[in-house]
């Protein structure tokens, strides 16, 4: 299949979106959770769901003389020397300004014990620092693709959605990766494997891959039920998410909060006292409002990419999205080495400069691996003409 620009754009936001709150700027008001409960990291492992149905095509695999096992197992070697090199490095350059960065979130999770523990811990995925945590879930999926895939191609899409389903549906009741390890490892051994569980967000990867998978197995068919009557449902849904969360950030907030009619403030005490929205909305375990939140949103937003094709089309997120590990990679270096400058303390104009000057090298990683690909092709070229 064609690449999808639109994916990639999609992805280069989720990017860009996730470096923003991570940065801790002022611009977190209209980058973290911008439509509601819904940030770029639900985004992201949705679309990398959906473009690994798609690409993970057993006869393009098989043109390359690759098995599903092969394809996966080189992904995962990608993307944990890329995780390991980001810990490595930030160890390297803490090592002589250790006191004076330890001050500092989030390079206080980073040095809080040795090196070499440090690094044994992050090496073997069951500790990780704050902002250090998704790469390694990554390579967790990774893991999960063949056994998913080769359920779908035998056509057990309802199966494969039921057993990841009831895997969500139990880390609801509180078992989460981290307590099922502390249980089995001795009590020496720290466990944090990151601020979301991995339990519940290969809910929706999963999901994305079953999309994916119909989308290149149906090609002449739309995998988007096409009812006006559902999409009515999901704006409105989406509608009501979005004025609920923004509705309360805006009564809680300390300024504007004075200029709330007390009406408004009634409604949304009501609101806050009916349903215990931080327990049903939590991200740590992708909580059931959150996702359904997630759900419809998605819905409305793949309704506007077939009925407007250029909407999703912009093409420096769409870079940024071809080159997602790296550039994901880059902007943890980024966010640790902005940590000191206290961006948040600053007034706006100077945050919101300084944080789009921080989000413009997100291009660098992008044009070093798009011209090493490039290299790289060219290699194989030449090789491949000495033998003609």
């Amino acid at each position: 299949m064609q690449r999808e620009i639109s994916l990639d754009t999609l992805r280069g936001l989720a990017l860009v979106l996730l470096a923003i709150n991570h940065l801790n700027s002022h611009l977190v008001i209209v980058a973290y959770q911008p439509i509601g409960y819904i940030s770029g990291l639900e985004l992201l492992v949705f679309v990398s769901g959906l473009v690994t149905g798609i690409i993970y095509n057993p006869a393009s695999l098989q043109k390359r003389q690759m098995s599903m096992w092969q394809r996966a197992l080189f992904r995962v070697k990608d993307i944990y020397l890329m995780h390991m090199a980001v810990i490595i490095l930030l160890i390297i350059i803490a090592l002589p300004f250790h006191d004076f960065l330890a001050q500092y979130f989030p390079w206080t999770t980073l040095l809080y014990h040795d090196t070499w523990t440090r690094i044994a811990l992050s090496g073997s995925l069951l500790n990780q620092p704050a902002f250090l945590g998704v790469l390694p879930m990554y390579i967790i999926f990774m893991f999960l693709i063949p056994f998913v895939m080769q359920q779908l191609e035998q056509g057990r899409v309802f199966l494969v959605l039921l057993l990841s389903g009831s895997v969500w549906m139990v880390t609801q009741f509180g078992v989460t990766i981290d307590g099922l390890l502390s249980a089995l490892l001795p009590d020496s051994i720290p466990v944090h494997t990151a601020a979301f569980d991995i339990l519940s967000w290969q809910f929706l990867f999963i999901m994305g891959i079953c999309i994916g998978f119909w989308r290149r197995t149906h090609q002449t068919e739309s995998c988007i039920p096409p009812r006006n009557s559902l999409l009515f449902v999901c704006l409105g849904l989406s509608a009501l998410f979005f004025i609920i969360y923004h509705g309360h950030r805006v009564v809680e907030h300390e300024k504007l909060g004075h200029y709330v009619p007390q009406l408004i403030t009634q409604i949304d005490q009501w609101i806050t006292q009916l349903i215990d929205w931080d327990f049903w909305t939590e991200r740590r375990n992708l909580a059931p409002l959150r996702l359904l939140n997630f759900i419809v949103a998605a819905y409305v937003i793949a309704k506007l990419n077939n009925r407007f094709p250029e909407l999703f089309n912009w093409s420096w997120l769409a870079w940024l999205g071809q080159h997602a590990l790296q550039v994901y990679a880059f902007h943890q270096l980024v966010v640790f080495a902005a940590a000191p400058l206290q961006i948040h303390k600053m007034s706006f104009l100077a945050d919101t400069l300084i944080t789009l000057t921080l989000l413009a090298t997100l291009s660098i990683p992008a044009w070093i691996h798009q011209h090493y690909r490039e290299y790289l092709r060219r290699k194989t070229t030449r090789v491949s003409n000495s033998f003609v």
